[in-house]
């Protein structure tokens, strides 16, 4: 998909999204219209061809108020910028979790094609049957109970199950059976993990990388807004003081960067207040 075609899918995709009913709950909807608000932003970044600034905004979008129709906005970003496995796991999840009823014409079969395709990137692990206890691979959250399979990058990865530690290696393309325990375990870790990772962990990393980097961003911003508001109407001379140009007319940039700046810096306030009142 080219990049019109799928700015055309992210501004589609964030009108339904986030178009559901007002909630009675004022943290739940002060979260959505944040995340809104971010997503609007994402969709503007992406204009710009600013990938990493959509993905992060989206990201963050998702943590504040998380439905799964963001998913497919998400998977589309990550297979933009090269990010196969996290394109694959989100596109699987707005399949699994958002019923076809509530999807828009054509997204399935593009979810469905865009599987089809990055799964020849990647490796594919089918356990001898569902999960009765969590299952790790490498670093990354558990995958839960009741899993039949899970995607990885081509290479070497440990996985830690309930009874065992194995070490497989996986190309491209290929399909590999591990054998899991038929009975249930706890080892991997003394609290049930599912909840958290169906609801996609990643993105906490995502909300605080995103709330100082809009801060940062912002506040850099609104310094060079300064600096253009300061030097507005001065001369810039060849060879002061007989032979000046015209005065510089850097009042209205300035204006606009430190409006820009001052918004980010306000949408990064929000995210260190709603990631402290998660915690």
């Amino acid at each position: 998909m080219n990049a019109r075609a799928l700015l055309l899918t992210l501004l589609c995709c964030q009108s339904t999204a986030w178009a559901e009913k007002r909630s009675d709950d004022p943290q739940k909807e002060k979260a959505r219209l944040v995340a809104r608000s971010l997503a609007q932003e994402a969709t503007q970044s992406f204009e710009r061809r600013d990938f990493t600034k959509t993905q992060m905004l989206l990201e963050a979008a998702y943590m504040l108020y998380p439905t799964e129709k963001i998913q497919y906005s998400l998977a589309r970003v990550y297979e933009a910028v090269g990010q196969k496995l996290s394109a694959m796991r989100s596109y699987q999840q707005f399949l699994r979790k958002v019923p076809h009823a509530e999807r828009l014409p054509g997204q399935t079969e593009d979810a469905t094609g865009a599987i089809t395709r990055l799964q020849k990137d990647l490796g594919h692990l089918v356990f001898s049957h569902a999960l009765l206890s969590p299952l790790r691979i490498d670093e990354e959250a558990p995958i839960p109970k009741g899993s039949l399979d899970a995607w990885v990058e081509p290479g070497t990865h440990r996985l830690v199950m309930a009874d065992d530690i194995e070490q497989i290696s996986i190309g491209a393309a290929e399909i590999k059976t591990i054998k899991v325990a038929d009975q249930s375990g706890e080892s991997i870790t003394s609290v049930d993990v599912s909840s958290a990772y169906l609801t996609t962990p990643q993105p906490r990393t995502g909300l605080r990388a995103a709330k100082w980097t809009l801060g940062v961003i912002g506040i850099a911003t609104m310094g060079v807004g300064g600096t253009l508001l300061g030097i507005d109407g001065m001369r810039s001379c060849s060879d002061f003081p007989s032979l000046c140009n015209d005065p510089l007319a850097t009042k209205w940039p300035g204006v606009g960067l430190l409006a820009t700046g001052g918004v980010m810096f306000g949408i990064s306030a929000v995210l260190f207040g709603v990631d402290a009142y998660q915690r």
